[in-house]
């Protein structure tokens, strides 16, 4: 019987970093792949915030708006996650996946698996 193969993936919310073999001992300490969230929804709901400086309910609205433009951008994120992972998957690149993911990413992942 062959080697395990493992890869390691840790995620932060707006980035994904994929160790392949994280067990093996190198000289190099350094991701294999890392993928970033694209933050375009974030950035249109920061500008929306800061063209809210008139009433509090419309300054309440922009932080409700910012609020559901990261959601977007973890969920895109996930997706990437999951299109990378499915695909090395395929391949059979690895036979073994450790996935550290945070709470408030967790939610994410499975809409993202499902797709």
């Amino acid at each position: 019987m062959g080697k395990a193969i493992v890869w390691a993936a840790v995620v932060d919310g707006t980035r994904a970093r994929i160790w392949r073999e994280p067990f093996t001992l190198t000289t190099q300490n350094q991701w294999d792949i890392v993928l970033r969230a694209p933050q375009r929804h974030l950035r249109m709901a920061l500008n929306a915030l800061e063209g809210a400086n008139g009433s509090a309910a419309l300054r309440q609205a922009a932080l409700v708006y910012r609020a559901k433009a990261v959601q977007r951008d973890r969920l895109g994120l996930a997706r990437q996650i999951a299109a990378q992972l499915q695909a090395a998957l395929e391949l059979a690149c690895f036979q073994y996946l450790a996935l550290f993911v945070p709470a408030e990413m967790r939610p994410h992942l499975p809409a993202a698996f499902s797709a």
